[in-house]
């Protein structure tokens, strides 16, 4: 069965998340209003296009870098790292302020040793993140490790 690490960096909660965790409905949700999009150069609507949060960011065969945004002000960042060999750039890009940040619980030297993994950087606190933003970023995690034919 297939798993990844999710980890919010700025608290250091840590979870182990299986396939079977992840909602099939929810996850078709994600790949047809955000990853889909995204792949194709456009903005991602986690929520339809009825709600003020939007996705940018890019996704490759090795990893996923998004930015969930509340009308147009970012609240966090979400790294999807797929490949081992992606992992160290990767981490590094989760900090922009460099690596002596220590706003964050998790250390700049704390990266997962394998893939696949998420790391969640919210730059809103946490009682300004819709109540739907850790299943959002562990499915949308599930579903590029699951990715096919999409």
């Amino acid at each position: 069965m297939k798993h990844l690490i999710w980890v919010v960096l700025n608290d250091g909660v840590t979870e182990r998340v299986t396939e079977a965790d992840i909602d099939a409905a929810e996850e078709a949700a994600v790949i047809d209003r955000v990853l889909v999009p995204l792949t194709e150069s456009e903005v991602g609507w986690p929520q339809g296009k009825r709600s003020p949060y939007t996705v940018v960011g890019e996704i490759t065969g090795k990893y996923a870098l998004l930015r969930l945004m509340d009308e147009g002000a970012p609240l966090a960042d979400i790294a999807i790292c797929l490949h081992s060999r992606a992992a160290p750039g990767l981490w590094r890009r989760m900090w922009p302020s460099g690596p002596d940040d220590d706003s964050l619980d998790v250390g700049y030297s704390d990266c997962p040793a394998t893939a696949p993994w998420c790391a969640v950087r919210c730059y809103a606190p946490e009682d300004a993140l819709p109540p739907w933003f850790d299943r959002w970023t562990q499915t949308a995690a599930m579903a590029l490790i699951r990715r096919e034919g999409w």
